[in-house]
């Protein structure tokens, strides 16, 4: 981070100068200090929350894992609909520590401690997810954390380079993050 220390106890040097109890959160993620806006709850909401949208990135890499591992003909993880409406699999199941339920264009995966990922697929196969998945996610974790609306925009937006807004309020994985 580049810019000056940070005023309140962890003397960071950040981006666009100081943080701590003179300067206001914005709601921008790199105006937040961790270790400084800890104790005000808004900041401490949104800086959680926006370890757990990464948390519900790393969770679509662990579906795809475990559905690839379970299901071997399972190219991709959109060909479940395939393999559903040709009768080859159920629409309900378990894989690895997963039981899926296939549901219109989608599907959602509830992990061994209740942790919710849902997602639909695009036509191109690629797992699309809205606010609503989101925050269904972030309420199914062990310790549920529910954010506002805004809050929870202003995490996703601060993810940009990692997301992709493939319609108004409709996100994937970036391709430079899929690809590689």
């Amino acid at each position: 981070m580049r810019g000056g220390s940070c005023a309140g106890p962890c003397g960071v040097r950040r981006r666009g100068g100081p943080c701590g109890p003179e300067r206001r959160p914005t709601g921008v993620w790199r105006e937040l200090c961790p270790a400084c806006d800890a104790h005000r709850p808004a900041a401490r909401a949104f800086i959680r929350w926006h370890r757990d949208a990464l948390g519900y990135l790393d969770a679509l890499n662990a579906v795809d894992e475990a559905m690839g591992a379970a299901i071997p003909s399972l190219e991709r993880l959109a060909d479940v609909l395939r393999l559903v409406h040709s009768r080859q699999i159920s629409r309900s199941g378990q894989a690895g520590t997963y039981s899926y339920t296939v549901h219109g264009a989608g599907c959602r995966f509830v992990c061994g401690n209740g942790a919710e990922v849902d997602m639909d697929f695009a036509a191109d196969g690629s797992k699309a997810f809205d606010l609503w998945r989101l925050r269904r996610y972030g309420l199914s974790l062990p310790e549920p954390l529910d954010v506002t609306d805004e809050d929870l925009r202003t995490a996703v937006r601060s993810l940009q380079p990692l997301l992709t807004e493939v319609r108004p309020g409709w996100f994937q994985r970036s391709q430079l993050i899929t690809s590689g």
